[in-house]
């Protein structure tokens, strides 16, 4: 009888060892108190001054107890370097300001690119990024939509007609969260992955085209125009190119109220005039 019981043991604890680290801690931790939890990692940090009066001495650290499998984890705040961003000596205090600080070890989109975003080009990195830890990539302070719809209004994509979809995609998709070329700050060639590559079409490419600076002539979310112009096709035109010059040729005698693309395309052709084959 005797026999059966230690069978009996050495059969549960067999199994309970078997289980998956999740399984063994819950069956280990009911039987048996300070059973360490394999799932949280034990993180320095230092995260204002409070959190170094609390350990004692400026020499002291800090610590908390952090979900390793929840949470992604700043390089620093993971291998506990927290001297390489604050200084102890100075209750905690960041080394520099930001975006000083950031960009010892990450780029500088200002000098990357020649129009930057708000937040960019005040400094303020902790407005979209957490600096310890974050449940969302690039340590996001909350989902991308969210982040930007609290700066940025949303009637734009909500009163889409044609780019039916662009309610339903994630802004970075088409736009850069720190720079670009321009103020829209979109991705370069953007257009291009679901509209016409006008480059491979055509051997002369309209100004606005070869600068892919598409938004000039269309808008990228919305419009009551065909198209997505910002504005009637010959306003457009006429808008960069001179009227009295265009008018006073004998090939535009008569040409005022036509449109302007009922003879030229207004994204390239085989001359320089663009005209229509």
């Amino acid at each position: 009888m005797k026999a059966k019981y230690i069978y009996y043991i050495f059969f549960t604890i067999s199994f309970i060892w078997s289980c998956s680290p999740k399984q063994s801690y819950t069956i280990k931790s009911f039987f048996f108190d300070g059973v360490p939890n394999p799932f949280l990692e034990e993180v320095a940090i230092l995260e204002d001054s409070s959190q170094l009066s609390l350990a004692g001495t400026n020499n002291d650290i800090a610590t908390v107890m952090v979900p390793k499998e929840e949470f992604i984890l700043h390089e620093p705040y993971k291998t506990r370097d927290c001297s390489s961003c604050h200084d102890r000596n100075q209750m905690g205090k960041l080394k520099l300001p930001t975006p000083n600080l950031c960009n010892l070890c990450h780029e500088d989109f200002t000098i990357t690119f020649p129009v930057v975003h708000g937040p960019v080009v005040s400094g303020s990195c902790s407005q979209c990024h957490e600096p310890h830890q974050s449940k969302l990539k690039s340590l996001l302070k909350q989902p991308t939509q969210e982040l930007c719809i609290a700066c940025h209004e949303t009637h734009f994509s909500e009163e889409n007609r044609i780019h039916k979809s662009v309610s339903e995609k994630i802004c970075t998709e088409c736009h850069d969260p720190h720079g670009g070329k321009d103020r829209f700050l979109l991705e370069s060639g953007i257009c291009y992955k679901c509209h016409t590559d006008f480059e491979s079409k055509f051997k002369i490419l309209h100004g606005p085209v070869y600068t892919q600076s598409c938004f000039l002539c269309h808008g990228t979310h919305a419009s009551k125009t065909e198209k997505l112009l910002i504005k009637p096709v010959n306003e457009l035109c006429l808008g960069c190119h001179e009227s009295n010059a265009i008018f006073s040729g004998s090939y535009h005698i008569g040409a005022e109220k036509a449109e302007c693309t009922s003879c030229h395309s207004p994204h390239g052709g085989s001359d320089f005039k663009l005209l229509l084959n």
